[in-house]
């Protein structure tokens, strides 16, 4: 019994790349148990939902209560959301009840498809009885974007990582709304051996007063009924089987599309993200499971963390590009530059209380400075689609490594999420 666990395990965590790609099969390589995806089999792009824009005058100031002729602002900020998204909690303006009631009624074309692209077994119930929904707006320059999210009881406990809702990002275009992207929060997947707990974060990576891109990031933890878990695999025969060791700490594996400002348009039938991240064994926070994924190296906050956990405190990213007109992921090959701000970089405590990066490698390898908490640029290849991090600088309270901010620059495009002084 415990032998076909391990192995149903192994399946689920590479069935998550397949996941976090609803637009094409790719052929990612995880480094241990990876199986090829069949790159021949192309599907659908999503299609855009469109609403008719609603006419409203705004004013840049979110301190101004009755501030537009039909939305109004209850709140600046949403402290509810601290827990379920630790990256974009302070940018959100609650709508008031009257104007939730006016932006839904709007958008009922949009709002139905939040409930169609749901995809998780545990998102049925939510789907039956998700008659509560919640607008919340983010505002960056002169772009607006609403937050809708939908859940079955009109108190959602919030501050509870096992509450599940719905949630899609509406932009607003000068003539039509359109949904971008959705996610669920505290989805599952699961078999008679085995129950994986999914967390989707969506944020918006900014750069000054604009808006760089989308980032939709998917992160998948193994369940075992009360708790959330985390396991590293070791080979166990020379015919690819492999034995799961359990850690001290839950784990999860996390992939990321982004979607660039510039590909989403009004006059499109279609979107696509034009990258797509992966990484295997972040640190999971049970009473915030997003907090610590991979999202938090590349929202522009220096304040938050990607944090590893692993069994030596090693990992690796994967970075691919779409290539072929949309149809399927490669590795990058136009790489210019990468910007790291090493640790947890919130203050100079909690940087040294955790391990941080000490060599990075692709095809070459460099080593970065301790006790710099700013950016740290190098330029290294890619040999395949991983940016190994292959040395640390150990923490003095805690083994678990930390990386604050990373950035990458590409031809035509300059840094990807958001510019930095170089």
């Amino acid at each position: 019994m415990r032998n076909k666990i391990h192995k149903v395990l192994i399946i689920i965590f590479t069935l998550l790349l397949l996941s976090c790609n609803k637009t094409s099969n790719n052929d990612k390589l995880q480094e241990t148990n990876a199986a090829a995806a069949n790159d021949q089999n192309i599907s659908k792009p999503q299609e855009i939902v469109i609403a008719p824009r609603i006419n409203v005058d705004r004013s840049n100031n979110l301190e101004i209560i009755n501030r537009t002729k039909s939305f109004e602002i209850a709140y600046v900020e949403a402290p509810e959301l601290k827990n379920v998204m630790p990256n974009s909690w302070q940018r959100l303006s609650r709508l008031t009840e009257e104007s939730e009631k006016i932006f839904l009624n709007e958008n009922i074309a949009l709002i139905d498809n939040i409930i169609k692209e749901s995809r998780f077994i545990g998102d049925s119930q939510v789907k039956n009885n998700a008659h509560h929904k919640r607008v919340y707006e983010e505002r960056v320059g002169s772009e607006v974007f609403y937050r809708v999210i939908m859940t079955e009881t009109s108190n959602p406990p919030f501050d509870e990582w096992g509450h599940h809702f719905l949630q899609g990002l509406i932009y607003e275009g000068n003539t039509r709304n359109l949904l971008i992207t959705t996610g669920d929060y505290n989805g599952y997947s699961g078999g008679q051996f085995y129950v994986t707990r999914t967390f989707v974060s969506i944020d918006i990576i900014r750069f000054g007063n604009n808006v760089k891109g989308i980032l939709e990031t998917r992160l998948e933890a193994p369940f075992d009924g009360n708790a959330l878990e985390g396991y590293y695999f070791v080979p166990v025969s020379e015919l690819g089987t492999y034995d799961s060791v359990p850690l001290e700490e839950p784990a999860g594996t996390t992939c990321a599309r982004y979607y660039l400002m510039n590909d989403i348009s009004e006059e499109a039938s279609s979107i696509n993200p034009q990258f797509l991240l992966y990484m295997q064994d972040c640190f999971v926070d049970s009473s915030s499971p997003l907090r610590y994924a991979l999202q938090s190296a590349f929202d522009g906050n220096p304040d938050t963390c990607l944090i590893a956990n692993t069994k030596n405190a090693l990992f690796s990213i994967s970075l691919e590009k779409y290539y072929d007109n949309y149809r399927r992921y490669r590795p990058m090959i136009d790489i210019k530059g990468f910007a790291v701000i090493n640790g947890y970089a919130q203050n100079r405590e909690l940087y040294f209380n955790y391990n941080r990066v000490k060599k990075i490698k692709g095809t070459s390898e460099t080593e970065l400075t301790d006790g710099i908490l700013g950016f740290q640029l190098f330029n290294i290849q890619l040999d395949n689609s991983y940016i190994n991090f292959t040395d640390i600088y150990r923490g003095e309270k805690y083994n678990f490594t930390c990386i604050a901010e990373l950035n990458i620059k590409i031809d035509q495009i300059g840094w990807l999420f958001g510019d930095i002084d170089e």
